[in-house]
């Protein structure tokens, strides 16, 4: 097993120790299971679903996979927190702000099981891709965006919006995003800093806002074309 075992340490938050946990238990012949469904229930990552007429009761994973799901739980923690890969870090904080933290952990842990049923099965090396950006490409997809917003554009104004009142709402929004963000940032850098010394984080301070831009437009240059496609649209009409 140990080609299996170097393997699955190309997945950021996978060791060796981890690798030989997790091969011990399912094995590098992935035949077993027709697809990574079958492998996820295995595990004990797939989530539940008890449902009683029409009505969802609970999504609580099952207890099966009593040393494979640790071992998973514990590289998912150590695969956020990777810094070289933030793959599997964006994936846990989008996910942890709809379904919290624990939820979102094992989500991470499911994903890892994912990665190494595939690479077990083709032999390929660890590169993480979206499915929505294997089928549909990004050009496809500004389009698509474009219309949506056009449409929307539209329901407002039928609903009694100006369309001066509908771009302010939409810049407004931008800005939200903006400072959001950049509150995000400045609390992300306090936390480091404080577990250092006040001269370095004094340095960490200068460092972070020499880095950071200093003004930011509210909306980038495709939203702003959108807008004054929209606006021109409104115009006409």
């Amino acid at each position: 097993m140990e080609a299996a075992i170097d393997h699955a340490c190309m997945i950021p938050g996978i060791n060796k120790n981890l690798a030989v946990i997790i091969m011990s238990e399912i094995g590098t012949d992935m035949s077993p299971w027709p697809s990574q469904y079958n492998l996820v229930s295995w595990a004990g990552l797939a989530p539940g679903d008890n449902q009683s007429a029409g009505k969802k009761k609970s999504v609580k994973i099952s207890r099966a996979g009593v040393y494979l799901k640790p071992a998973l739980v514990e590289a998912a923690h150590a695969a956020v927190k990777d810094k070289e890969h933030p793959y599997y870090a964006i994936k846990y904080n989008t996910i942890k702000k709809r379904r919290g933290q624990k939820r979102a952990i094992i989500a991470i842990a499911r994903k890892l099981l994912i990665a190494i049923y595939h690479m077990l099965l083709t032999g390929e090396k660890w590169n993480p891709t979206d499915l929505a950006n294997v089928e549909t490409p990004t050009d496809k997809r500004r389009k698509y965006i474009k219309k949506n917003l056009s449409n929307s554009f539209s329901q407002l104004e039928n609903a009694g919006m100006l369309p001066e009142e509908i771009i302010n709402y939409l810049k407004g929004q931008f800005l939200d995003l903006e400072a959001s963000a950049e509150s995000e940032d400045d609390s992300d850098s306090s936390d480091n800093d404080s577990s250092k010394g006040t001269e370095a984080s004094a340095d960490s301070a200068e460092t972070n806002n020499s880095e950071s831009p200093t003004e930011q437009p509210a909306l980038d240059s495709d939203s702003q074309t959108d807008l004054t496609l929209v606006k021109d649209k409104s115009a006409a009409s």
